[in-house]
């Protein structure tokens, strides 16, 4: 869906063009492309030549609705997903046409890991030569929201890809997470949009997207804690979360 002659529309078969596809939304794409998937995961399991080296299949995939059928059959047939629009979707994230991206990609992903893929997490900032404190966070934030044990996170500019990315906080002990992510209007038809992740060192508070109804909403901290904002950043409880923001919140007993 990248724009208009943006789609896999045929092959080249003996020095001749074979279309195959009628445009951007055939389904037969898909049938074919997870048909493809299949064959090559089937190939590298079962070739007598191939099958000893126990190589790994990694597809380059965008999160999707996991209920979807296709779907699934993609993440349950690879051993990594690269998804590059992340949480970032390159720098976009905070614009109010990306409402449900936090909850798509976060459900995404802990499918992906429940079902042995691991999802590897891009969340490059094309806007900016250099990531700031509050995309650092949101990033690290939305990712430990479905961290299970094999996701994986690169954080980036504009410049980003093929070099290192080490951020120090990487390094900070957020312990063991004490469940599972938690939120949205069914816990706080108030503030809909806050998601909250509850770890031994830390509690987790994303606003997934109040634009374009409302700037902000409030979460509601655990009480009886002391927090401190990874990147420095007052705290109050309740906590008004900007749109598309997040928070890591050190704390100690996060799970009482």
């Amino acid at each position: 869906a990248d724009g208009t002659g943006y789609y896999g529309c045929g092959i080249y078969q003996s020095g001749k063009f074979v279309r195959r596809y009628t445009g951007r939304t055939d389904p037969a794409w898909t049938t074919d492309t997870v048909a493809w998937v299949k064959a090559a995961r089937s190939i590298l399991k079962t070739d007598t030549v191939i099958a000893p080296y126990n190589l790994k299949l990694i597809v380059n995939h965008p999160a999707a609705n996991v209920a979807n059928a296709n779907e699934q059959a993609i993440l349950q047939n690879v051993d990594a997903d690269l998804n590059e629009t992340g949480y970032s979707d390159y720098g976009a994230y905070q614009q109010s046409t990306k409402a449900g991206l936090f909850k798509v990609t976060t459900d995404w992903v802990i499918y992906a890991q429940a079902h042995g893929t691991a999802p590897l997490i891009v969340d490059k900032f094309d806007q900016t030569t250099a990531i700031t404190s509050k995309q650092l966070e949101y990033s690290i934030a939305t990712y430990l929201m479905g961290h299970q044990g094999t996701a994986r996170l690169f954080v980036g500019n504009s410049n980003g890809y093929g070099i290192e990315q080490y951020h120090g906080e990487y390094a900070t002990n957020y312990g063991a997470p004490c469940g599972a992510y938690y939120g949205g209007a069914a816990y706080d038809s108030t503030n809909p949009q806050i998601y909250y992740r509850r770890f031994a060192n830390a509690v987790i508070v994303v606003n997934s997207g109040s634009l374009p109804t409302r700037t902000s909403e409030l979460a509601h901290l655990p009480t009886g804690h002391t927090y401190k904002d990874l990147e420095g950043r007052a705290v109050t409880n309740p906590l008004t979360v900007a749109s598309n923001d997040a928070y890591v919140l050190l704390t100690t007993n996060g799970c009482q």
